[in-house]
């Protein structure tokens, strides 16, 4: 065995360079260092070994684990932005989610017709509250028109956030026109409510053809089942901009993205995503 004497480190000016033979306990021969500097003990290392060591690496080998490391930074930052953005998608279609439940239970405890508002469309209000705002509100029905009738006592304008859009609210499932997928919104037979007091969005205080889901006093929804899509994507300038689309048959819009289907009769929401549509 080799044993390093600790006298090394208070008396280094002994530096034997030899190796002395000594005795274990065991009686067995065995090679000792005496109040041995560290440099001394390196020395007898290459000595018993027979092999240099090396005590720098070479340009290659640098060269090398900086693009290994550069190759699991870009992976891990792909994966992290994918991880986040899919997590984003999640947490609005949970937001409009519960939002629709809080509208049908006003609906129902109230004993009067309310609405889950989602503007879009709506050219008054700012291109960054188009398509990710939301909020409940009390509404009138006479003839078929909705009509804006005050908000809730408690509430305020909600939003999603990032990249992630409520991009279609109406009575197909996914990003479709007239049945046929595409790659970017179109809402077809959609609920609209008229009069609506938009100006905590920048818009005007009577906006007509305001996006919504509608909840009749027994709970219901008005109308047929309507599918509310949320998806990865951002509305600028009047235009669309669709993040990482997709190629299934069903879906060319963007992949990262969750239908909510409200039941006409019960009010529930079924989550649900493109390779279920």
């Amino acid at each position: 065995m080799f044993c390093t004497a600790f006298s090394a480190i208070i008396r280094p000016a002994y530096t034997w360079r030899r190796f002395h033979a000594c005795q274990d306990i065991s009686g067995k021969s065995s090679g000792c260092l005496y109040f041995a500097p560290l440099q001394t003990i390196v020395y007898g290392m290459r000595q018993l070994s027979g092999k240099s060591v090396r005590r720098h690496y070479t340009l290659v080998e640098l060269t090398v684990t900086l693009v290994l490391g550069m190759i699991i930074i870009t992976m891990t930052v792909a994966t992290y932005r994918k991880l986040v953005t899919s997590n984003l998608v999640d947490s609005a279609a949970q937001l409009v989610g519960s939002q629709l439940l809080r509208a049908r239970q006003l609906a129902l405890a109230k004993r009067r017709h309310t609405a889950l508002l989602m503007p879009g469309p709506n050219s008054t209000i700012k291109d960054k509250n188009r398509y990710s705002s939301l909020r409940v509100a009390y509404i009138n029905h006479d003839s078929g028109v909705y009509t804006f009738d005050g908000w809730p006592r408690t509430g305020q304008w909600l939003f999603t956030r990032g990249t992630c859009r409520i991009m279609e609210a109406d009575a197909d499932i996914g990003i479709k026109d007239t049945g046929n997928p595409e790659k970017n919104p179109k809402d077809d037979n959609f609920t609209q409510v008229d009069d609506v007091d938009l100006t905590g969005l920048g818009g005007g205080a009577q906006v007509d053809d305001v996006r919504a889901i509608v909840f009749r006093p027994s709970g219901r929804v008005r109308g047929d089942t309507r599918f509310i899509t949320i998806g990865e994507s951002v509305f600028v300038a009047g235009k669309w901009r669709i993040i990482n689309p997709d190629n299934q048959s069903t879906n060319v819009s963007s992949a990262n993205q969750i239908t909510l289907e409200v039941n006409r009769f019960t009010g529930g929401v079924r989550y649900r995503k493109p390779e279920n549509y």
